[in-house]
């Protein structure tokens, strides 16, 4: 029996021919899932409308580079930025914001540093952070 307002699909939905590289599937018309945003005009968050929103639902936003996801709910107020780690050539990481860490750090090689040094690479052991000293 057929689910009431619904499409019944009896087999994989799949393209003309394995040679088609036409998409059978855009993610802007799905419901929740992961999908890409310009960022500007009209292809913003807040134009996502609420009946494709799901929570837990990712967006990455192509212009500025940054994911959100939609947490407690599914309005405007509910996105919230979620921040990735991707490391680059070097492969270094690097963070553009605070970095708050309730608990400790631990390394395989341990942490270095310099005091007073706004840009201290850590590689060491059994580093302790008071106020700006270690």
């Amino acid at each position: 029996m057929a689910i009431a307002n619904t499409v019944t699909v009896l087999s994989p939905i799949a393209p003309t021919s394995e040679s088609d590289t036409y998409p059978v599937t855009n993610p802007k018309y799905g419901l929740g899932g992961l999908r890409a945003i310009l960022g500007t005009g009209t292809d913003t968050l807040a134009n996502i409308p609420s009946d494709r929103r799901q929570q837990g639902m990712m967006v990455y936003n192509i212009n500025t580079g940054n994911y959100f996801i939609l947490m407690g709910g599914i309005l405007d107020e509910h996105w919230i930025q979620i921040y990735v780690l991707i490391p680059d050539a070097d492969n270094n990481i690097h963070i553009g914001a605070n970095l708050i860490i309730s608990g400790y750090i631990q390394t395989d090689i341990g942490i270095q540093g310099k005091p007073n040094d706004a840009d201290v690479e850590y590689v060491g052991k059994d580093m302790v952070m008071d106020c700006g000293t270690y």
